[in-house]
């Protein structure tokens, strides 16, 4: 094929996500270039034999007119690049890489829509409001410009159909999230109890951080002997929350917060059952970590989640948005800890015959034509 370039809106995820899919690419025998707003680049990059370049796109970044002329240099940078293949994912560079790659005449772009986030949920302010209103028309101008449109799970392409976001016509290849080394995450052993309930993830309202809270207090305040630790950083997302009230939950006593950490096994080799109550994904990465490591699993009814857990064999589900319910999967643990073994296993078993990261570049592969 000749030359790749890969955007993503994260500069970690390059390697952590999308390092076995681009040394995929450079084996194959294509020159990958790979971009994200960040600065540096991220480390192991160099050692997959990608190059990297700081894209202009700024993440964070709500105004119109800084996007626009981010996504121009963007497209004169393509058009030097000249690339046989744009892959874009994450948001920003769906939308922004798609179109400056569009503007670029760039011959074949493929799109990664890992999940829909908090522009496609209700509520979130006056803020979320008016960047959906901007970002939606602008994404279905994107994903019109993509010659192939992937997605982690059937539920967000039904959504992106109904609202108009993607034609009827327009195919759609669905693969099994970003797939998961099975190598690099082995099986622990249970540590010994008290039985411990592990939240990872930026602290976000809408990875379900609230009712993860609520009900280890409701939990606590029952008198359980019950660990619940929270691991992942505050983030500027409108969803997040603040380091305050980080602290005042810590200083409660009602969970214990690490904050960020580059290894996340460590804590998962202390917990017994891992807990994502979010509000959507497209498939996330922590739980599939979390399975690979023989760790049941609760996590909600919800777009990307759902498809992880099969209810009462790996875990359970939970009704969104629902401390009740949460706390009421979690008192299961605690009274039968011998369900956190057994669903364990069930999670590792369904990590390698679902979650693979081989047979998910496998699909990837052949849908972006390496």
């Amino acid at each position: 094929m000749g030359r790749v370039v890969v955007i993503s809106g994260f500069g970690g995820s390059l390697v952590r996500f999308r390092g076995h899919l681009i040394r995929r690419m450079i084996e194959a025998g294509h020159e990958v270039v790979a971009m994200s707003p960040d600065p540096h680049p991220p480390e192991g990059l160099a050692e997959l034999g990608a190059s990297y370049e700081e894209c202009p796109l700024q993440r964070a970044s709500v105004r119109a007119d800084r996007d626009l002329r981010a996504t121009l240099r963007l497209a004169r940078r393509l058009r030097q690049l000249a690339p046989d293949l744009l892959f874009t994912y994450n948001v920003k560079p769906v939308v922004y890489g798609t179109l400056a790659g569009w503007m670029a005449g760039v011959s074949h772009r493929a799109s990664m829509v890992t999940g829909l986030g908090y522009l496609f949920m209700e509520g979130g302010g006056r803020r979320a409001r008016v960047v959906r209103r901007l970002a939606l028309p602008l994404y279905r101008k994107a994903l019109s410009r993509s010659h192939t449109i992937i997605m982690q799970n059937p539920d967000d392409e039904s959504d992106l159909r109904r609202i108009g976001l993607i034609a009827p016509e327009q195919p759609v290849v669905q693969v099994s999230g970003s797939g998961i080394d099975l190598e690099q995450f082995p099986v622990r052993p249970l540590p010994a109890l008290p039985l411990s309930f592990l939240f990872v993830g930026r602290l976000l309202r809408d990875k379900g951080l609230l009712e993860f809270v609520e009900a280890a207090r409701r939990l606590r305040t029952e008198g359980h002997d019950a660990r619940f630790v929270l691991v992942g950083p505050t983030d500027a997302n409108p969803s997040g929350v603040t380091q305050v009230q980080v602290d005042g939950w810590a200083e409660e006593g009602v969970v214990e917060v690490v904050g960020p950490t580059d290894d996340v096994g460590r804590y998962l080799a202390e917990c017994h059952v891992f807990v994502l109550p979010s509000y959507r994904e497209g498939t996330p990465r922590s739980v599939l970590e979390a399975m690979s490591t023989q760790r049941a699993v609760i996590t909600t009814d919800a777009p990307g989640c759902r498809q992880t857990v099969e209810h009462g064999r790996n875990g359970f589900l939970v009704a969104v948005g629902s401390a009740d319910d949460l706390a009421r999967a979690m008192r299961r643990y605690i009274q039968q800890p011998e369900l956190a073994e057994q669903h364990g296993r069930q999670s590792r078993q369904r990590a390698a015959d679902v979650y693979d990261v081989h047979k998910v570049n496998d699909v990837m592969a052949r849908a972006l034509r390496l």
